[in-house]
């Protein structure tokens, strides 16, 4: 933005008034968000960034329990293992959100990795310190994967099936999703040739571990995409320009993007 300033009064040695054109002073442009598909949190810290989530978890949980009596999370480690915690210790600490109706909320591990339960890298371990216990969610609500079984991915899928299947025709899908966009342009732990296993709900992977498909995360009602960091900024670039699709187009629902400043390598983030 250019701010034209105007003209200044010289006095001149014949006691006449001489004007004097100043230079304009360019203002600092205000900050544009990436073109995403559907919307766009655009914030200028990490803690910005985790707020606007963590009201989103809580307009669609307070919204879904009032109309279809549960709210369904689904929550991924990978790339966004981090932040999860710090999502977390938001929801359980800020009185903003103390309204959650966790009773009737049911949480799922979009991601596991081949690890122990107390291992730092375990989501479900993540969920366990910091939301069994403290928030009131009753502990079968809470599904974890267990990737050292050998069928960990056909358990997993059954139990989506099992327990989404007891809600109305037509609901019998995850509420919200939350995502991690990594350095290498995944979101998740999903590499784009798993993406394609379109029959599965659930796949192990080459590391041993276990993701839910873009088949089931198709069928979200609402998407949530992290993409918070100056190290996201060349993969969510190509993301913008329609190089790389990381996550799958949603069937009936939304998709919202969590983007910091660094993410587009404006800096200031947390």
């Amino acid at each position: 933005m250019t701010l034209q300033t105007g003209r200044c009064g010289l006095r001149c040695s014949r006691g006449r008034q001489c004007p004097v054109s100043l230079p304009p002073i360019e203002l600092e442009k205000d900050p544009v968000p990436p073109p995403l598909r559907d919307t766009v949190a655009f914030e200028s810290s990490t803690e910005e960034v985790l707020a606007a989530v963590a009201q989103d978890v809580t307009l669609q949980a307070k919204a879904c329990v009032r109309e279809f009596g549960s709210f369904h999370l689904a929550v991924s480690g990978g790339p966004s293992l981090k932040l999860l915690e710090r999502l977390c210790r938001e929801l359980m600490t800020d009185p903003a959100y103390r309204m959650l109706p966790w009773r009737d909320t049911h949480v799922w591990t979009i991601d596991e990795a081949p690890v122990s339960i107390d291992h730092p890298e375990s989501v479900y371990g993540v969920l366990r310190d910091l939301i069994l216990g403290h928030s009131g969610i009753p502990r079968d609500q809470v599904h974890g994967m267990s990737a050292f079984r050998p069928a960990a991915d056909s358990e997993y899928e059954r139990t989506l099936q099992k327990v989404l299947g007891h809600r109305p025709s037509g609901h019998d899908r995850l509420d919200m999703a939350l995502l991690g966009l990594g350095p290498t342009g995944v979101a998740g732990r999903l590499e784009p040739e798993h993406a394609a296993e379109s029959q599965r709900l659930a796949v192990r992977l080459p590391d041993q571990g276990v993701t839910l498909t873009h088949r089931m995360l198709a069928g979200s009602r609402f998407l949530g995409v992290f993409a918070v960091g100056s190290h996201v900024a060349p993969a969510l670039e190509r993301v913008s320009a329609g190089e790389l699709a990381p996550v799958p187009d949603l069937l009936a629902g939304h998709t919202r993007w969590y983007v910091d400043h660094d993410a587009i390598g404006l800096g200031g983030g947390a």
